[in-house]
């Protein structure tokens, strides 16, 4: 055999996490026609070789094992940030720490007193001083009161004393606001992606933005999205999500010790589909997968969604993906589950399918089944063998909503009849935007509508025939 051919130049250097995709056709000569999707998946180990180097093998990852997998791109934030549109917890008497002063950055609360001192001692009378791991702030106006402080900064401005010295219980090495712009270090700041929105108007519009998500002093898992990067500073501008007071966003936004952030996402749109479908394409881009959203049907998503009634739920949504184990798939889970359906693979790409019951009159398959119909292997009848299904499939749902609470609601009937059983956990409504949230949840709706429109379709049965050998007569 020939040695294997290696080429390069418009193709891609690495095949590795790129989709892949095999086709059932039909082959006449050299023609093929009938093509059929019949998988979709990822480059994973990558090219190898096989048959003693005569062979090139290429293992494919089902693409599910990419949709479920949450982005992992940590960032460290660190030191005293005092850049241009950025809150300053450092202002008295006019003067003010600013991107002029260190650049913007100071890497410690000792370099903080330096640059203060330098910058602004002179002008605002304002000296600070750093003894034993505590900040003292003296006001060189005169005066002898001598004060002890708790709280650093309250909220997010440094107080200073009229006269005198007030001397502050800790000094921490980082004060920053997820707000206006902040400093990353090198390798941090290339895991920034240089695009940083995205938006799809098929199926359904959404548009998804990515975000730095942190634990703040006050807030878990704050999120703001990236607005700007500039790769000469190193640095990014954040966006406050919140419409709250200025005071308030600063308190809620402030982190005052050395703190490990995700870059994430956040995709939003009237509906689930279109925010879904915005969140795959931009976690495709982040990961180097051209077409990551071309493994969901979404079209068949959302016209199987279409035919659910809505039963009174806000279909507006707004997700978060990146400080947690949310992702796509799981999403995509919650969202079928809450409409009474399920994810299947059909025609090679992710999909939906939504249970239903038949009627006795509704085809199935033969014309007739008479009592000389018997199940064989090979001409010898099978035993036969009743299930009386002893647990039903469900009888309660629950339901998390966005602050954390959680509603159940049972079917009293079937769990009186057949007794309490396996709880189905839906957790879409958690991403109801915060102000369809703030109107309240219409309770009728989830205990009427969408608890019954699932449990419903998971109808307990007690099955009180058998197929085969029991029909003939002894």
């Amino acid at each position: 055999s020939s040695t294997p051919l290696v080429t390069a130049g418009t193709l891609p250097r690495y095949l590795q996490g790129r989709r892949a995709t095999v086709w059932l056709c039909s082959v006449d000569g050299t023609t093929l026609s009938d093509p059929t999707l019949i998988f979709t998946g990822i480059v994973g180990a990558g090219v190898t070789m096989v048959r003693s180097g005569t062979r090139w093998q290429i293992t494919l990852d089902p693409l599910t094992e990419a949709l479920a997998r949450a982005p992992d791109l940590p960032v460290q934030l660190s030191g005293w940030h005092h850049l241009a549109d950025s809150p300053s917890p450092l202002a008295a008497s006019g003067g003010q720490l600013g991107p002029n002063d260190n650049n913007g950055w100071s890497p410690s609360i000792s370099d903080v007193v330096a640059v203060w001192n330098t910058a602004h001692r002179l002008n605002t009378s304002i000296e600070l001083a750093a003894p034993d791991g505590r900040l003292r702030v003296s006001n060189l106006a005169g005066g002898t009161q001598h004060s002890r402080v708790g709280s650093l900064i309250d909220p997010g401005v440094i107080w200073v004393p009229p006269n005198g010295t007030a001397e502050f219980e800790s000094a921490p090495d980082t004060c920053l606001v997820l707000e206006g712009w902040i400093k990353l270090q090198g390798n941090d700041f290339a895991r920034v992606p240089s695009t940083l929105s995205y938006s799809v108007t098929s199926p359904a519009p959404g548009s998804a933005n990515f975000a730095l998500i942190a634990d703040t002093d006050e807030t878990e898992h704050f999120a703001a999205y990236i607005a700007t990067r500039d790769a000469s500073a190193n640095t990014i501008q954040l966006s406050a999500r919140s419409t709250a007071r200025f005071t308030e966003r600063l308190r809620d936004a402030r982190i005052t010790q050395r703190t490990t952030a995700k870059i994430g996402v956040i995709a939003s749109g009237s509906n689930c589909v279109g925010p879904l479908k915005a969140l795959a394409v931009a976690l495709g881009h982040l990961g180097g997968v051209d077409d990551f959203a071309g493994a969901v049907d979404w079209d068949r998503i959302a016209a199987v969604f279409r035919t659910v009634p809505s039963v009174g739920l806000p279909e507006a949504r707004e997700y978060e993906i990146g400080s947690g184990d949310d992702t796509v798939l799981t999403l995509l889970a919650d969202e079928a589950r809450l409409r009474g359906a399920t994810l299947t693979m059909r025609a090679g790409r992710i999909s939906v399918v939504r249970a239903a019951s038949f009627a006795a009159s509704e085809a199935v398959g033969v014309t007739e089944i008479t009592s000389a119909d018997v199940l064989t292997d090979g001409g010898v009848p099978i035993p036969f063998e009743v299930i009386d299904q002893p647990e039903p499939p469900a009888t309660s749902i629950s339901f998390e909503l966005r602050d954390g609470t959680v509603l159940r609601f049972t079917d009293d009937t079937y769990a009186a009849e057949f007794g309490s059983s396996t709880v189905i956990e839906c957790r879409a409504l958690r991403w109801m935007p915060s102000d369809a949230f703030r109107l309240g949840l219409p309770t009728p709706a989830l205990a009427g509508g969408a608890s019954q429109q699932v449990l419903g379709l998971a109808e307990p049965q007690r099955p009180a025939f058998t197929l085969g050998q029991p029909f003939r007569p002894r």
